[in-house]
Formats: C-alpha cells, structure tokens, sequence
C-alpha cells in the first residue's frame, strides 16, 4: 500500500474539457478508495476547479489507478479545501502566500453585485398560458438577462395535469435567480397587477395597438412607475380577458411574410425595445429587495459550507460590482461533452474528406 503524498500536482486546463468519472467510484464505494496524490486538476483556484486527476488506491482490489473526479467526490474521499490548500502552495513555493480574507472578494459575489445593480421591478413580465415548456424556458432566461426581476405565469390548462410543478423544469437555472408568481387563472393575475398598482401593457397585433418601437417619439408614450408586460400564448396570443383589462396594447412591426414572432423571440425584443425607448427602467430595484435578493443570491452561489460562512461575510459589507460580468477569457470553455465532442469532430473530418 502506497504512503499518501502531497506534492508535484499540476495545472492543464484541458481537463476541463474531460469527462468525470464520478460513477466508476460510487458503484465501488468511495470509502472504498484512499487518495495516494493528487496529480492535476484544470485550475489552481479551488472555486474553478472542475476536474481533478488524482491517484487513488482501490483497497478491496489492492491496485493503484488515476481517475479525474469532480471536486464534489473528492471532499467524499476526505481531501477537502484545506488539503486542496496544501497541494496548491506545495505546487506554488516561491508564490504569494495566501491572501488574507476580504483582501479579494469572490468574482461571484462581485457579478452578483453587478446584476443587483442592474436589476429592475419597475417593469414586471406576465407569461399567459404559453403552452410550450421550451418557450417558457427561453422567456425566463432571457428576461434574467436582460435583468427583469418579476415573472408572473398563467399556467396553460394543457399542461396542468401533465406538469403540476411545471415551473421546475421551464428553465435550466435561470429561475434560480428571479422572484416568479404563478396563477391559475387569468382573472386572478389581473387583480393581483391591480393590487400592486400595475399599468398593463398587453401585446397585441390588432390594429388597435400602437408601434412599441416609435411609442415614446411618435405617441409620446411614458413609461409608468409601475408596469407589468404581458405576452401570450403562441397560437392566439394574449386572452380577450387580458386584452379587455389593458391599459395599453402594443405590438412589434414585422416586414416579411410571417404574420407574428415566435413568442420567445417576441418577448426578448419586446423588453429590449422598451428598455431602448425608456433606459431609465433599469436600475430600479427597492433596496429593502437587494438586501433580501443578495442573502438569497450569496447562499446559492457558494458551494459547500465553508463558502456559505464566507459569503455571509460580505452581506453587510458587499464587494464593489464588476465592470464587465462577461466571462474571462481563460476561463472561457465551451460545455461539451467528450464523447459529443469526438462526434462532431469525426463528421467535421468526413465533410471535409467529401470536399476532397
């Protein structure tokens, strides 16, 4: 049996792009493997480490292998962020020693603090019965990014005895980070935007509906403290209820054949024009609702224990926010699978054997 070590562990970002083999060790057992050393790992930052090679022996079949396991797997193997500490000064001698706490706050919790600054609640979307959950995912994501903070969703009654907690699986993350409502009935959404204090702008292609796109240069249309935009569903749009309860209806001019947008595309031009004619829609979040949004949010971006108590840290006293939120270059890697990757290489080869 092998002696643990601690040093010569190296840093190749192109693990990033390898697969885990997390699996092969849980059908074995985890408690079933001891770490011999820690060979490589796709960045020297614990909080961007995907993918780490490490020696294990196997103490049922007394062999030594290397396997690329996620961080997650090797904290089960007992070789948490502290033992990580170690492998990385022990790689890094001559190196800075390790910084101070607070010294460099989390770039996580500084784009959070970027998107709260941005974040609005003064435009509020309302997804009417949109019947198709890929729609309902695209909506969602795009009206994060574009840091609308409020969704309220009319469940389609075709999917409500399919998918009762069908807003669990309209978005891949992105509902993480936004304040949803859902509704059963029309009636009821309208009365709570009233409640709230809500002009309705409800899109429309009737010729009653003004242009979004000249509706403050040519109609001298002003934005409202408070509002709420309401797209519907794909084959016949937004309800005759709605439409009846609507301080405004609006639509987008469109110049070829087609007679409407697909209701995603629609949605993310819709708050983008609106956001265009009226800029000073955004940044507009109560602070009473960062302070309660920022608890919330630095709890979902730590990853283990020791982050969460870290992050806590900085609720009170939060990090200045980031100029630009876009990802650094070198930590730019396209999220492929290996095996869907070796795919479009062999048919990209072909295609070009074809050309020859």
């Amino acid at each position: 049996k092998k002696s643990r070590g601690c040093g010569g562990m190296s840093v190749v970002p192109e693990l990033a792009h390898e697969d885990p083999q997390d699996g092969l060790l849980h059908e074995g057992g985890p408690s079933n493997f001891e770490v011999v050393k820690v060979e490589a790992a796709n960045s020297r930052d614990w909080n961007g480490v995907h993918i780490i090679k490490v020696k294990l022996f196997n103490c049922t079949t007394q062999n030594t292998d290397s396997f690329l396991v996620t961080p997650r797997l090797l904290r089960k193997l007992k070789q948490g962020k502290e033992q990580w500490k170690l492998y990385a000064r022990s790689f890094f001698p001559k190196g800075p020693p390790p910084k101070p706490l607070h010294s460099e706050p989390p770039r996580r919790l500084r784009k959070a603090e970027s998107v709260l600054r941005d974040r609005t609640s003064r435009i509020l979307l309302v997804i009417e019965k949109v019947t198709d959950l890929g729609n309902q995912q695209a909506i969602l994501r795009t009206a994060e990014c574009f840091g609308i903070q409020h969704i309220w969703m009319v469940a389609p009654v075709e999917l409500k005895k399919l998918q009762p907690e069908y807003l669990k699986k309209v978005t891949q993350g992105s509902d993480r980070w936004l304040t949803i409502r859902k509704f059963e009935k029309t009636s009821d959404c309208i009365k709570a935007l009233r409640e709230d204090g809500r002009e309705i702008w409800v899109t429309d292609l009737s010729q009653e509906s003004i242009r979004l796109d000249v509706a403050r240069s040519t109609f001298n249309v002003n934005l409202p403290e408070k509002m709420a935009v309401v797209v519907g569903r794909e084959a016949d749009g937004t309800s005759k209820e709605m439409i009846a309860a609507a301080d405004k209806r609006v639509y987008l001019p469109m110049f070829g054949f087609s007679d409407s947008f697909n209701v995603s595309v629609a949605t993310g031009l819709i708050i983008q024009q609106i956001f265009f004619n009226w800029p000073e829609a955004r940044q507009d979040l109560d602070e009473n609702e960062k302070v309660m949004l920022r608890k919330d949010w630095y709890q979902k971006l730590a990853k283990c224990e020791d982050s969460k108590k870290e992050f806590e840290s900085y609720v009170d006293s939060p990090p200045q926010p980031l100029e630009d939120t876009r990802m650094p270059e070198e930590e730019r890697v396209p999220k492929i699978m290996k095996k869907v990757r070796k795919r479009i290489a062999a048919k990209e080869a072909q295609l070009e054997m074809n050309k020859n």
